[in-house]
Protein backbone atom coordinates (compact mmCIF):
# COMPACT_ATOMS: atom_id res chain seq x y z
CA UNK A 1 0.00 0.00 0.00
CA UNK A 2 1.42 3.33 -1.48
CA UNK A 3 -0.12 4.97 1.98
CA UNK A 4 -2.33 7.42 -0.81
CA UNK A 5 -5.58 7.59 0.43
CA UNK A 6 -7.98 8.15 -2.05
CA UNK A 7 -11.96 7.38 -2.61
CA UNK A 8 -14.12 6.35 -5.25
CA UNK A 9 -17.67 8.11 -5.26
CA UNK A 10 -20.34 5.61 -5.26
CA UNK A 11 -21.31 7.09 -8.83
CA UNK A 12 -18.43 6.11 -10.60
CA UNK A 13 -19.20 2.85 -9.44
CA UNK A 14 -23.04 3.17 -11.17
CA UNK A 15 -21.32 4.89 -14.84
CA UNK A 16 -18.89 1.61 -15.26
CA UNK A 17 -21.88 -0.56 -14.68
CA UNK A 18 -23.92 1.25 -17.02
CA UNK A 19 -20.58 1.58 -19.56
CA UNK A 20 -20.23 -2.27 -19.38
CA UNK A 21 -24.28 -2.90 -20.01
CA UNK A 22 -24.53 -0.77 -22.77
CA UNK A 23 -25.84 -2.92 -25.64
CA UNK A 24 -24.26 -1.40 -29.16
CA UNK A 25 -20.85 -2.96 -30.51
CA UNK A 26 -19.72 0.73 -31.28
CA UNK A 27 -19.45 0.92 -27.93
CA UNK A 28 -17.33 -2.24 -27.31
CA UNK A 29 -13.93 0.33 -26.15
CA UNK A 30 -15.97 1.63 -23.77
CA UNK A 31 -16.86 -1.56 -22.18
CA UNK A 32 -12.92 -3.05 -22.18
CA UNK A 33 -12.04 0.30 -20.65
CA UNK A 34 -14.44 -0.18 -18.02
CA UNK A 35 -13.45 -3.85 -17.46
CA UNK A 36 -9.80 -2.30 -17.45
CA UNK A 37 -10.54 -0.01 -14.97
CA UNK A 38 -12.81 -2.25 -12.65
CA UNK A 39 -9.54 -5.23 -12.77
CA UNK A 40 -6.99 -2.67 -12.26
CA UNK A 41 -8.31 -0.67 -8.83
CA UNK A 42 -9.68 -4.16 -8.01
CA UNK A 43 -5.75 -5.07 -7.49
CA UNK A 44 -5.07 -3.02 -4.63
CA UNK A 45 -6.26 -4.33 -1.59
CA UNK A 46 -7.93 -0.96 -0.12
CA UNK A 47 -11.71 -0.41 0.97
CA UNK A 48 -11.71 1.56 -2.02
CA UNK A 49 -11.61 -1.51 -4.26
CA UNK A 50 -13.98 -3.85 -2.45
CA UNK A 51 -16.29 -1.11 -3.61
CA UNK A 52 -16.30 -3.07 -7.20
CA UNK A 53 -16.29 -6.33 -4.99
CA UNK A 54 -20.55 -5.93 -5.60
CA UNK A 55 -23.16 -8.45 -7.18
CA UNK A 56 -24.01 -5.92 -9.67
CA UNK A 57 -20.65 -5.72 -11.02
CA UNK A 58 -20.32 -9.25 -11.19
CA UNK A 59 -23.18 -10.45 -12.57
CA UNK A 60 -22.76 -6.91 -15.30
CA UNK A 61 -19.18 -8.64 -15.82
CA UNK A 62 -20.60 -12.17 -16.42
CA UNK A 63 -23.32 -11.26 -18.82
CA UNK A 64 -20.68 -9.34 -20.99
CA UNK A 65 -18.26 -12.30 -20.91
CA UNK A 66 -21.38 -14.53 -22.40
CA UNK A 67 -21.68 -12.17 -25.38
CA UNK A 68 -18.88 -10.94 -25.82
CA UNK A 69 -17.02 -11.18 -29.41
CA UNK A 70 -13.36 -10.19 -29.14
CA UNK A 71 -10.81 -12.24 -27.32
CA UNK A 72 -9.06 -8.85 -25.55
CA UNK A 73 -11.95 -7.99 -24.45
CA UNK A 74 -12.89 -11.63 -22.55
CA UNK A 75 -9.76 -11.65 -21.20
CA UNK A 76 -9.92 -8.23 -19.63
CA UNK A 77 -13.15 -9.19 -18.14
CA UNK A 78 -11.36 -12.43 -16.78
CA UNK A 79 -9.20 -10.71 -15.16
CA UNK A 80 -11.24 -8.16 -13.39
CA UNK A 81 -13.11 -10.92 -12.59
CA UNK A 82 -9.78 -13.17 -10.91
CA UNK A 83 -8.98 -9.59 -9.31
CA UNK A 84 -12.42 -8.97 -7.78
CA UNK A 85 -12.53 -12.73 -6.26
CA UNK A 86 -8.98 -12.15 -4.76
CA UNK A 87 -11.16 -9.99 -2.29
CA UNK A 88 -13.68 -12.43 -1.36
Amino acid sequence: NSGINWIIPPATVNALIRCIKVKQEDDEFVQLYACQTIANVSSFQTSQSKLFCVPEIVFALHDLLCVAQRENLKATIAFALSRICRHN
